[in-house]
């Protein structure tokens, strides 16, 4: 009698504990800390922003552009260019229609993949650009030099790994 409870309650943790693991990275997980409880190290991570301002954005052409969707269940949309400055500079610009569902731990991800699975590869091309300022709204990065032939630009839970926004990019004429 006793071993069949053991059992059942065994049964029943390793049911709760798998529900809990499967549901991180849930669309409708919402991260309720304080941005105070925050370290320094995830805004080190973060990719190089343009300070205030435009930091010069509007004039830059823009050379590739794509439209975020949902993965996995998540939620994904707005609008992403590589645009080219005057001066040389690459920036990685998100439109001001731009969303993704917040997860733990999101990474933006410039890849090749059209499927980047449960983790990045860093030899396949993948590059991790850090944390985004954030899953909503405008923002523009300077990208690393050689990184803008990409074809995807991801958000990307780093954590759990799973997909959660994929942008394909294509040429502008």
């Amino acid at each position: 009698m006793r071993s069949r409870r053991v059992r059942s309650l065994a049964t029943a943790f390793v049911a709760s504990t798998g529900a809990v693991l499967a549901s991180a990275c849930d669309a409708s997980f919402h991260d309720l800390r304080p941005h105070s409880s925050l370290s320094s190290e995830v805004d080190d991570a973060r990719p190089t922003a343009l300070a205030d301002g435009d930091g010069g954005v509007n004039e830059a052409t823009v050379l590739r552009r794509g439209i975020f969707q949902g993965r996995t269940g998540h939620q994904g949309e707005g609008q992403i260019e590589i645009r080219q400055h005057q001066d040389g500079m690459l920036l990685l610009v998100f439109g001001d229609d731009f969303a993704a569902s917040p997860v733990p731990g999101p990474v933006v991800v410039l890849s090749y993949r059209a499927d980047l699975g449960l983790r990045l590869e860093p030899e396949q091309g993948d590059v991790d650009l850090g944390a985004p300022r954030a899953l909503a709204g405008a923002q523009a990065y300077v990208l690393p030099e050689g990184t803008d032939d990409r074809d995807y630009v991801w958000i990307f839970c780093k954590p759990f790994g799973v997909e959660i926004a994929r942008a394909e990019l294509k040429d502008v004429p």
